[in-house]
Formats: structure tokens, C-alpha cells, sequence
């Protein structure tokens, strides 16, 4: 990370988990609805989709497998294990042996990607004024 980026984030004070949690949610409901007015075909993102499910579900302390957050991205599983792959090999991911069931990897945050992620959402709700917009 530059020293400018690393400035900048030092200067956004994170919102609280709780409520970029929240926004989380709030976003994902927002694609959803999205796709069902006008048609999933023309808005499929399932990098972001993983990224948001991902902060959402460890926001309450859950682990995540990766074929739950496949199921999140509203694509083929093959499609989304791809996704969760270049993540993780880009380092925004880690994927880890399920310590019960050797069949599964749980995926986590890889090192600054979820301070990042949060330090995103805290500034998407200050510029919408989400934290005027009740709760997730």
C-alpha cells in the first residue's frame, strides 16, 4: 500500500461493524432487486456479491465455506469457485481446510482486505447518507 493510501485510510474513522454489516445487507438486497426489475443477465458481479456475503456472514463470528459463498453469487458454481480462486490468489481471500469436514475450505479475509472492504463501505454510506437510512 502507498504511503498516500495508507494516509487516507488512517483519516476515515470505520463506521462499526455493526452497521457496514448492515449497509452490507442493505447492498446485496439492492442487487437483488436489481436483477429482478430488470433482468440478472446485464448486472452479474460475483466478485463484489462474495466480497459483501463474506462481510456479512463473519460480521456475526460464522465460518464460510466456499460453496456457500458460491451460492451467493447468483452464477454457476464453477463460475464462482473460479472467482473465489483469483481471489484468493490475488490475495483479498484466504482459503483454509475445514478443521470438521476435510470435503470443505472455509474462506476468509485475506491480510487488509476486510479493514479495506469496511473503510469502502464506511465511505459509500457517508457519501449516501446511509446512516439516515434506518436499519440493515
Amino acid at each position: 500500500m502507498s504511503a498516500a493510501a495508507a494516509s487516507r485510510r488512517r483519516r476515515i474513522a470505520p463506521a462499526g461493524r455493526a452497521a457496514t454489516a448492515g449497509f452490507a445487507r442493505k447492498l446485496l438486497r439492492m442487487r437483488r432487486l436489481r436483477e429482478s426489475m430488470l433482468g440478472g443477465q446485464f448486472f452479474s458481479d460475483p466478485a463484489w456479491d462474495i466480497l459483501l456475503d463474506l462481510y456479512v456472514r463473519t460480521s456475526s463470528g460464522g465460518t464460510v465455506s466456499a460453496s456457500g459463498l458460491g451460492l451467493s453469487s447468483m452464477v454457476p458454481s464453477t463460475t464462482a469457485l473460479r472467482w473465489i480462486s483469483a481471489m484468493v490468489d490475488a490475495g483479498l481471500l484466504v482459503r483454509d481446510p475445514d478443521p470438521n469436514d476435510g470435503r470443505r475450505a472455509l474462506i476468509g479475509f485475506g491480510p487488509g482486505a476486510e479493514e479495506s472492504l469496511e473503510i469502502l463501505l464506511t465511505r459509500a454510506m457517508a457519501e449516501l447518507g446511509a446512516g439516515t437510512m434506518g436499519k440493515g
